[in-house]
């Protein structure tokens, strides 16, 4: 399939380049020359079939695999060939939220939303506790901080974990099916969150979503995944237009199943 692409109505910086990325495990040739731009501000959503390889894009985009070869640039740093201490610095402006949430079952979500801040901060008690109880306010959860995560429904735990990603306003923040296992009104939420958060911090957010009501809200700019190569990029909804694409197929199954 060739790759279809579409013009960008407003270039702004490029924030992630990705240049000729393949990542293999063992025989399994996982991505193919993957190239993508993503720019600063935008809100990106990778779209594609199971075992196409989205988790595996997601996680070397955020510095948490190397691919096995290629160049993967942040603000025109190449991340993929750092040592791990400069990983580690780099990484420290950025955020993942992972599908299953990944809380700390041992600390309260109070404690599991300031532990960015405590890694990386040097605050105040009373500066912490304000970050942390506005940033429960936003995602409506009042009352839950001496709480721990296995008191908490999948919902709130999924909040609990999107308000630690945001809690530094980093510059680049990775959500892997945010809106999985959610209820419609908590995923409004949560996709509310994401828009303001770009709104206000100007954040960069790549999401891996197979909810297509989610990325036509969100995206700005979508990659369609098969068989670990990128097969189309562009706005949405000129890629939902194009003739028997996969994200035509994706919007006709969405429809069929809601």
């Amino acid at each position: 399939m060739s790759h279809v692409a579409f013009p960008d109505a407003h270039p702004t910086p490029v924030h992630i380049q990705l240049k000729n990325v393949c990542m293999r495990f063992g025989d399994n040739q996982v991505l193919r020359n993957i190239d993508m731009e993503v720019r600063r501000g935008e809100i990106a959503v990778i779209i594609g079939g199971s075992g196409t390889g989205k988790t595996t894009l997601l996680r070397i985009i955020i510095g948490l695999l190397r691919p096995t070869s290629g160049s993967v640039l942040i603000d025109g740093e190449d991340i993929a060939h750092l040592s791990p201490r400069e990983l580690e610095r780099a990484r420290a402006s950025w955020a993942m939220v992972f599908q299953y949430s990944a809380l700390l079952d041992s600390l309260t979500v109070f404690e599991n939303i300031a532990l960015p801040l405590r890694e990386h901060e040097s605050l105040t008690a009373a500066a912490e506790k304000q970050r942390v109880l506005d940033m429960l306010r936003s995602l409506e959860l009042e009352g839950t901080e001496q709480r721990y995560p296995n008191e908490l429904s999948g919902g709130m735990r999924k909040r609990v974990a999107l308000a630690r990603a945001v809690i530094r306003k980093p510059s680049l923040i990775a959500y892997d099916e945010p809106s999985s296992g959610l209820d419609p009104l908590t995923a409004r939420l949560v996709d509310d969150l994401i828009l303001t958060t770009r709104e206000r911090f100007g954040v960069t957010s790549i999401i891996i979503s197979h909810d297509m009501a989610q990325a036509s809200k969100l995206a700005d700019r979508a990659f369609v995944l098969d068989k670990g190569q990128v097969v189309a990029t562009g706005r949405l909804q000129d890629l939902q237009r194009q003739p028997d694409s996969l994200a035509a197929r994706f919007f006709e199954a969405s429809r069929l199943t809601t």
